[in-house]
Formats: structure tokens, C-alpha cells, sequence
């Protein structure tokens, strides 16, 4: 049967003992490739099994892309965790009366190592809207660098994902958020008269894979004309994006008007923000 361009590859495979002969690894293909082509593509998983064993690289794109229980019910312990749990149990043996005490001041600067990147500082003059892609780096004794790999936390947000993408896998994205866009309504009112203006705080989405967690936002009004009141407190719920405040101007207010400004104060996801609205004109009419 002719090979082609694979007949050196399969060749060694054949020498590896993992297949008897050409015709056998030929067999093989053929019957994944037409399983795959059947009505029941998932019985593949049964035909692997019988190729073992697995090489290395095979294991780990096993364990990148596949829950550990899944591998354990399809394929049961790998060679990789076997020696993974040999070399642990090696160094429990090996080890000196003090390396706990080594290891403790090792936990504990790891510990305080961590802590210190849970928090990033946004410039001031950052825009809301724009993207950042945030690269963790460690560098370790002579010389040893590795960029944190987010395989498995993309796999767990997105498990529908067999292979999240791939220019996401050595980044943190980072996203420059506006916590509310705040807006005041115009009004006008005479002495001696009521009125009610909405004050709106638009919420943006929330990034992809967060769950929703709003806050309530305190609102306060500043620079009204004289003679004009409004509620001591004012709270936009944390399921609505607007309150309406009730203006009250006294009998004796003086027709005239002012610039006034909207103040809301709130927490995004633990951090205190302000936001101002433009201002926008309050007026008394006369009567």
C-alpha cells in the first residue's frame, strides 16, 4: 500500500512497538476516520483507548483540553500523573527535618507576592472604552522567566470552549469602564411649587463572563438657586439606572436660575468611584 510523504513517520511508529506493522496503523486510521464520519462520532473515544500508550505531548493536549474527570472516566490514570504522584511522594521521602521551615517562608513570600497583583492602578487619564492587555511574568532563580498561561481559568469561565483563543491564553484583559454615565433633567418652577426631576446613572454592561453585581448610588445636588430644596437623601436602587427627586421651592423664592450639578458616589465591585453630570439650568419662573 503506497505511503506517500508518511511512509518514515508511520515507519517509526511500527518501531515503537505500538503498531505491528504499516497495514496496522493504516487499519487503525481507517477506523477512527470512518467512526468519526458515523452517526456516532463520539465512539472514537473508545477506539483511543486502545492506542495506548500515549506520548507526552498527547497527555498534555489531554489535560489541557479535557476535564480531569472525563480523562479518568475515558482513558483512567495517566502515565503524566503517575509520575507526577512518584516524584511528589519522592520528595515527602527526601525530605531534611528542616524544609517545612523552608517551605513556610516560601508560602508566606508567594503569599504576600500574589496579594500584591490583585490590585491595578488605572491612570487617571485612562479613557473608558479602552483595552488593555495585562501580561504576568514570573522570574525565578538563573534566569528562569514563564508568562502565566490562563489555559485552564478561559477553560473553566467558557467550558463550551474546547480551545479558547489562542491570543488570550498569555493575557489578562483589562477593560476601562465608565462605573455610570450620570445626567440631570432641566426644570422649571414657581414659588410656592413643586416639581420632579430625574436624575439618571446608566450603568454599563458588564465584561464578558462577570456576573452582574450593582450597587446603590447616593445622588446629591449641588449650586441650587435660592430658595429651592431637595430630599437630605436620595438613592438610586441597585436595579434601577434613575431616581426622580421632588424640587420644593419655598413661597418667597426669587425668580432666577442656576447651573446645578448631580454628585453620585456608589462602589464598583469594592472600589469607591464619584461621577459629576453636566450641569444643566434650574430655573424659578415668576409667577
Amino acid at each position: 500500500m503506497p505511503l506517500g510523504l508518511h511512509r518514515d513517520r508511520i515507519e517509526e511508529l511500527v518501531r515503537s512497538k505500538k503498531y505491528k506493522d504499516s497495514e496496522d496503523f493504516v487499519k487503525s486510521a481507517v477506523e477512527i476516520l470512518l467512526t468519526w464520519e458515523s452517526k456516532h462520532p463520539e465512539e472514537c473515544m473508545q477506539i483511543m483507548t486502545t492506542l495506548r500508550p500515549f506520548s507526552p505531548e498527547q497527555e498534555a493536549m489531554m489535560k489541557q483540553t479535557m476535564k480531569p474527570e472525563e480523562i479518568k472516566r475515558q482513558f483512567g490514570e495517566l502515565e503524566m500523573d503517575k509520575d507526577e504522584s512518584e516524584m511528589l511522594e519522592q520528595d515527602k521521602l527526601a525530605q531534611r527535618d528542616d524544609d517545612h521551615l523552608k517551605l513556610r517562608d516560601n508560602y508566606q513570600h508567594s503569599k504576600k507576592y500574589i496579594q500584591s497583583l490583585k490590585k491595578i492602578t488605572v491612570p487617571k487619564n485612562a479613557k473608558p472604552g479602552e483595552l488593555h492587555h495585562v501580561v504576568i511574568r514570573g522570574n525565578g532563580e538563573g534566569g528562569f522567566s514563564d508568562t502565566l498561561d490562563l489555559f485552564a481559568n478561559l477553560r473553566q469561565r467558557w467550558p463550551q470552549m474546547a480551545f479558547p483563543p489562542a491570543a488570550l491564553l498569555g493575557v489578562v484583559p483589562v477593560a476601562v469602564i465608565e462605573p455610570a454615565h450620570v445626567t440631570l433633567a432641566t426644570a422649571k418652577l414657581k414659588p410656592g411649587a413643586k416639581v420632579k426631576v430625574r436624575v439618571t446613572t446608566r450603568r454599563p454592561p458588564e465584561p464578558i463572563g462577570l456576573k452582574a453585581a450593582p450597587q446603590a448610588i447616593t445622588i446629591e445636588l449641588k449650586n441650587l438657586p435660592a430658595g429651592l430644596s431637595a430630599p437630605d437623601r436620595i438613592t438610586v436602587n441597585a436595579k434601577k439606572d434613575f431616581v426622580e427627586i421632588e424640587l420644593t421651592a419655598t413661597a418667597d423664592a426669587k425668580p432666577g436660575k442656576a447651573d446645578v450639578v448631580a454628585v453620585a458616589k456608589s462602589k464598583y465591585r469594592g472600589v469607591e468611584w464619584v461621577r459629576e453630570s453636566l450641569p444643566v439650568t434650574i430655573e424659578v419662573v415668576p409667577e
